[in-house]
């Protein structure tokens, strides 16, 4: 009687459920690594690990949607050419106009380690800063301001949207610049989306 031949060749099967779990762990784990890695807050964090372990398509969707900064590599690169600019020019106010921290309140001293170890921005001296209860009590000191400067106005603003107030404080900046006031206005191109649309870009 001849001897049995060992099959030459082997089928592989995987189980759609062995399959479907196996991908589920996956996600799970490159995503809670990465939520992990981003060293986001405790509860955010776990808030997210768990969606995704609950519903790992549609969470791992939602957070790679909403949950990450997604920015474009023409802007991370032009955030990094100007890095040493903006260090060196830092560097230059905090020489001019230094902070006396020993003046400083032990909270106010310590925002400004996290801000030096951050952004590598320190608190600078001679500024003023008043609160206001309301935008409108804001925008209208800032129009009043304006209408009396003489020689600059400098403002920065991660969002710019026409309309209302905004259109008089546009309005104040115009008047100031026919007046001969050096003004300029900066803007993030991300946040102020909609002043960009507007006629205001053509206008300043």
């Amino acid at each position: 009687m001849p001897a049995a031949r060992c099959p030459t060749t082997m089928h592989w099967f995987i189980s759609p459920e062995l399959l479907t779990t196996l991908i589920h762990a996956a996600l799970v784990a490159g995503l809670g690594l990465r939520i992990i890695a981003r060293r986001r807050p405790a509860g955010v964090g776990l808030a997210w690990i768990t969606l995704i372990a609950v519903l790992p398509l549609l969470g791992a969707v939602l957070y790679l949607m909403v949950g990450e900064l997604w920015l474009a590599g023409r802007r991370v690169r032009r955030a990094r050419q100007l890095g040493p600019a903006f260090r060196a020019r830092v560097a230059e106010l905090a020489e001019q106009a230094p902070a006396d921290l020993g003046r400083l309140s032990t909270l106010t001293r310590t925002l400004d380690a996290y801000a030096v170890r951050g952004a590598q921005m320190p608190t600078l001296g001679g500024n003023a800063v008043t609160l206001y209860g309301t935008a409108a009590e804001a925008f209208t000191a800032l129009i009043t301001d304006i209408d009396a400067a003489e020689h600059r106005v400098y403002m920065l603003f991660y969002i710019w949207s026409p309309g209302g107030l905004v259109d008089e404080v546009g309005e104040a900046v115009c008047r100031a610049a026919r007046r001969g006031v050096d003004c300029r206005v900066l803007l993030d191109s991300y946040g102020s989306h909609p002043f960009f649309r507007s006629p205001w870009p053509a206008r300043f």
